[in-house]
């Protein structure tokens, strides 16, 4: 097996590409980190800060005063949120953000709620009065029956609901952490695996692999290799499983070696606290089977999350259509790392075995290297991101970006994901040994 990697990374192919995937890495983490520097840590705040106008009252003079009062510190409070994300006051930008979102959804949540048959709005209203309590926030009084204090304009008062519980939710995950707020583009130790993974590994690794085995078979041939060890009773089958996991480690040491030695270099300057970073994730497509859609409020259809209007909540795209996603929810970013490279590695096994196949079924090497990048190429544009033809979920293209399936940006679940990456491995290991078998003389 070590002959078979050191042989490998002998050729003068190998170093190339393996070169120019590593600066295609670091010209990537400059560009963002460059571009970090401009970004807004929490883009949803910009105009959201204040207890909505949509309110009304009928109560007696003294308490209806009372509660414009209330209303009006908040508020009041609330414009100062952009001063101390400005000035980098993280805790108290942190806690004026939970007293807002909390009080918001305390207004919309003082009346019963009637349209709930589609999609249930509260549902993290008791964490979020614990938050209240906790925080010593800002909490409208016990409603009385005969009185409204809100009233929604048609539904719209409603939907928000969700993105102010998702907005205080993630205050309180990173006041109770002693977390600094990142922006969709931050790079640091914890970061640096996501980070590469949406803007290069996702068609790095394709190609990276494609060009370092599409001539295998001939590479082969040429050293007179085959012939010599074929010829030994038994070995056949020893030796493809030999040269598939010797391939494997090296394509393994090539993506994640580079990334976990500058993991450690940027942990040793700025520290690994940020892998308990909140991340808003598709849990039930994690843990069950649930397609990133939501139901339409008005008419209860199914449709694909929308891409206008998107915000950042730390290191994930977001929109006030995704809030209402009802399996959306807080996990770490530890955790998403650990699935992106479970993920990852079975879209390289995938990739590497396709690869092999078609460098054994085609005898000239170019026209085997032109198929595998036309197939992964057509893949790749027959599953856009947010589609949601139900033909793309055997598509392994689909889930080329393992980060875009855990937040949910993507319409599949990471669960069926791993389930059909894992079957197109099984099912081209076997196909492999016996186009191997088969094949290896001619």
């Amino acid at each position: 097996m070590k002959f078979e990697i050191k042989r490998n990374l002998k050729k003068s192919q190998v170093k190339i590409l393996i070169g120019l995937l590593l600066i295609c890495e670091l010209v990537m983490l400059v560009v963002l980190n460059n571009k970090a520097q401009i970004e807004d840590v929490f883009s949803l705040s910009q105009g959201s800060m204040e207890v909505s106008a949509l309110t009304r009252f009928n109560l007696p003079d003294s308490k209806r005063k009372y509660i414009e009062k209330q209303i009006e510190s908040v508020n009041n409070k609330g414009k100062f949120f952009e001063y101390y994300k400005e000035n980098k006051q993280w805790k108290k930008m942190y806690i004026t953000g939970m007293e807002v979102y909390c009080y918001n959804v305390d207004m919309r949540t003082s009346v019963p709620i009637k349209s709930q048959s589609t999609f249930d709005y509260t549902n993290h209203e008791k964490e979020l009065k614990q938050i209240q309590k906790k925080y010593k926030l800002t909490r409208v009084p016990p409603n009385p029956k005969e009185c409204t204090w809100f009233q929604p304009v048609g539904t719209a008062g409603y939907e928000m609901i969700p993105t102010y519980q998702q907005g205080a939710r993630y205050f309180e995950r990173l006041y109770r952490n002693e977390l600094s707020p990142l922006c969709y583009s931050s790079v640091d130790s914890a970061t640096i695996l996501i980070q590469l993974s949406r803007n290069v590994l996702f068609l790095g690794i394709p190609i990276l692999i494609v060009l370092l085995f599409f001539n295998v078979r001939k590479n082969y041939h040429d050293d007179g290799l085959d012939k010599s060890l074929m010829v030994i009773p038994g070995l056949k089958n020893k030796f493809y499983i030999y040269k598939f996991t010797s391939d494997l480690i090296l394509i393994f040491g090539v993506v994640f070696v580079p990334i976990l030695i500058f993991s450690i270099i940027l942990g040793i300057k700025s520290g690994f606290q940020n892998f308990k970073y909140p991340i808003l994730a598709n849990m039930d497509g994690i843990t069950g089977f649930s397609f990133s859609r939501i139901k339409d409020f008005v008419n209860g259809t199914q449709r694909c999350i929308s891409k206008n209007a998107m915000y950042n909540v730390g290191l994930t795209y977001y929109s006030t259509e995704m809030a209402r996603n009802p399996y959306l929810d807080y996990t770490t970013l530890g955790i998403v790392i650990i699935l992106t490279v479970v993920m990852l590695i079975l879209l390289i096994g995938v990739y590497y075995q396709f690869t092999f196949m078609v460098s054994y079924l085609i005898k000239n090497a170019y026209i085997g290297l032109f198929i595998s990048l036309f197939v992964i190429a057509g893949l790749y544009f027959l599953s856009p991101l947010g589609s949601l033809n139900m033909i793309n979920i055997i598509n392994p293209l689909t889930y080329r970006d393992p980060t875009m399936i855990i937040t949910g940006t993507s319409s599949f679940p990471y669960s069926i994901g791993t389930i059909v990456l894992l079957i197109y491995n099984v099912l081209l290991f076997v196909l492999n040994r016996k186009v191997f078998n088969e094949n290896y003389y001619e």
